[in-house]
């Protein structure tokens, strides 16, 4: 496979184990794995499933070990998934910040900037006695510009033109606030390589709209140009 049909592959494989996990290892053989990506419409061969998984543990991004019966995975930096991702707020006017919200925000500046610092999902629930549901929505807003900020909000290092300027990250450490160019250059990586799924997952879904009569998606200059300036963004980041 080329470099970036490599990167898509071993992205999507890892998506799979993310999705899976609950806490207990995945016992999981090469045939079985395959089937999991069969079923995404990745074809592919063990030999191929067994490559990915050696670059995904080589990367530090799954554990992967022979226990002396099966080989056992889970997933070493395993993303916050909001379980909401198309959420309506984008769409929307901005709301006004309440005390969680800011609460949550200005704990963050105060105590978890940097992955090193990072405070998990559970500890922001019980601290702000909200759900972590809750916590997921609101992070969600302040990095996607779903609060606006009156004038009491007047911390003028951490906001700007009325929106939270830094960006809060999430994988399995917590969430904490970006604090340098490698936790910038990780952030950069990981929504390219989401933007490159993506597009992989459309191609998939338009081919099988035109199977059995179903209706086609045409395809524009847009997507074209889309897809190779994501492709090119993989390559330098």
């Amino acid at each position: 496979m080329k470099k970036l049909e490599t990167l898509a592959f071993d992205q999507m494989l890892l998506t799979i184990i993310r999705g899976l996990y609950d806490y207990e290892p995945l016992a999981f053989g090469y045939g079985q794995f395959q089937k999991e990506l069969e079923a995404k419409g990745v074809e592919c061969d063990r030999h191929q499933v067994r490559r990915s998984l050696e670059r995904l543990s080589l990367d530090k991004k799954i554990a992967h070990k022979w226990n002396g019966k099966n080989f056992l995975t889970r997933p070493l930096e395993q993303i916050v998934v909001e379980e909401e991702t198309h959420t309506a707020f984008i769409n929307e006017k901005p709301k006004a910040v309440t005390p969680e919200v800011w609460g949550i925000y200005k704990h963050l500046k105060d105590t978890a900037v940097g992955v090193d610092n990072a405070v998990s999902m559970q500890s922001l629930a019980k601290q702000f006695n909200i759900s972590e549901r809750k916590v997921r929505k609101i992070i969600e807003g302040i990095n996607f510009n779903g609060y606006i900020l009156d004038k009491k909000f007047n911390d003028n290092i951490w906001i700007k033109d009325g929106t939270f300027m830094r960006l809060i990250m999430g994988d399995n450490n917590g969430y904490y606030l970006v604090s340098n160019k490698d936790e910038i250059k990780t952030i950069q990586k990981r929504y390219n390589m989401d933007l490159y799924v993506a597009s992989i997952k459309r191609k998939i879904i338009r081919q099988k709209l035109g199977l059995d009569n179903q209706s086609k998606l045409t395809i524009g200059e847009f997507e074209r140009d889309y897809e190779k300036t994501v492709s090119d963004d993989l390559v330098k980041v």
